[in-house]
């Protein structure tokens, strides 16, 4: 995936050249879609609180949490490495604002049903 920070016709004119760069005798999959931003820092301590007051209750740590919570709750992505597919999980970091918010109310929920913790 390619990001870039630049706008308008900058943005376009280095993707298209990256289209044109392409070789043809091969087959491509080409996805764009619009940048929406990435989670918020209020959104990541939000979140990192919840993992702590879970961690608190559970004897586990805030880290554990975060890794138990991308595992049940992120969408998992298959890779595929020397012919062989691997079950990759998500990460937090790469979610933008709507997604993070998405996943962080699983998160609330999880806590308030599993724990009796309210954000």
């Amino acid at each position: 995936m390619i990001q870039h920070q630049a706008t308008g016709t900058f943005q376009l004119e280095r993707v298209a050249g990256l289209i044109r760069a392409l070789n043809p005798k091969k087959k491509w999959r080409i996805e764009i879609t619009q940048h929406t931003g990435r989670r918020t820092t209020s959104q990541n301590k939000l979140l990192w609180a919840i993992y702590t007051a879970v961690a608190t209750e559970t004897g586990h740590t805030s880290d554990e949490i975060h890794e138990y919570c991308k595992a049940t709750f992120l969408p998992k992505r298959i890779v595929s490495f020397d012919g062989v597919d691997h079950e990759i999980v998500g990460s937090t970091a790469l979610l933008d604002k709507s997604a993070f918010s998405e996943y962080v109310e699983r998160v609330i929920s999880w806590a308030a049903t599993e724990f009796g913790i309210q954000a």
